[in-house]
């Protein structure tokens, strides 16, 4: 089933072509990203044979494991192959996986339209006939039995694909508004200090010591401190007496 309508879809669901590469890394220790002679992809890192091997380089074709040009015979092993072979970080594998079912155009317009793997056999029908303007006869039981098979392992990708967008876009979005705020509270004017206001004084000398008075309403102040000064003295005076 390698074409619905206008869209080429692999011959194989994307778990079972990623229980290959598996297979293939455990064979073949040391896969990189690059060419291969194809022969030795088939025969040392494949395994498969005729029909078989035809049918399985052309699904890791569609979903963008490998790339090979026609009549060619290398066979290039892209950054996805290796990401699924052999990761570096656990979530290289899962991406890479994810990336893989986003190549799959028809997939992509299942998701973005709301067709899950549970959709009932007439609505899946209906937009088959709509959409890609599939005659009837083509639309059958078959078919979107055999679309569900490819359709529903990818589903799962998808779904987390679009939930870790989602994420991604709140913890961003918070993560400016956070930002947002910093740059206000720090660009705000600081609140002007409150002081007392500085008073004119005037100096005066008593003895050895120096009294400072304000000039505003001298008079009042002197009074006092002449007052405080005065009974200091006379009670020095009964003392000394």
């Amino acid at each position: 089933m390698p074409k619905v309508g206008p869209y080429k879809i692999p011959n194989h669901d994307i778990e079972t072509i990623v229980d290959l590469i598996d297979e293939a890394a455990a064979r073949a220790q040391g896969l990189k990203e690059g060419p291969l002679d194809e022969e030795m992809f088939q025969e040392e890192v494949l395994d498969r044979r005729g029909g078989s091997y035809s049918r399985y380089r052309f699904s890791l074709q569609q979903y963008g494991f490998i790339e090979r040009s026609h009549g060619a015979d290398e066979v290039e092993l892209t950054e996805l192959f290796v990401d699924v072979a052999d990761p570096i970080q656990p979530e290289d594998r899962e991406n890479a996986i994810q990336k893989a079912v986003h190549n799959i155009d028809l997939f992509r317009e299942l998701y973005a339209d709301d067709i899950d793997p549970d959709t009932a056999e007439t609505d899946f029908r209906i937009w088959l006939t709509q959409n890609l303007n599939l005659p009837r006869d083509k639309a059958d039981s078959d078919t979107i039995d055999d679309l569900r098979n490819l359709y529903g392992p990818a589903y799962r990708y998808l779904r987390q694909s679009d939930t870790d967008d989602e994420t991604a876009q709140r913890e961003e979005s918070g993560q400016e508004q956070e930002e947002s705020r910093g740059d206000r509270r720090n660009t705000q004017s600081p609140e002007p200090e409150s002081k007392e206001p500085v008073k004119d004084m005037e100096e005066f000398r008593i003895g050895d010591n120096v009294v400072k008075l304000p000039k505003e309403n001298m008079e009042d102040e002197w009074r006092s401190l002449k007052a405080v000064v005065d009974a200091y003295i006379e009670s020095r005076q009964g003392r000394d007496s």
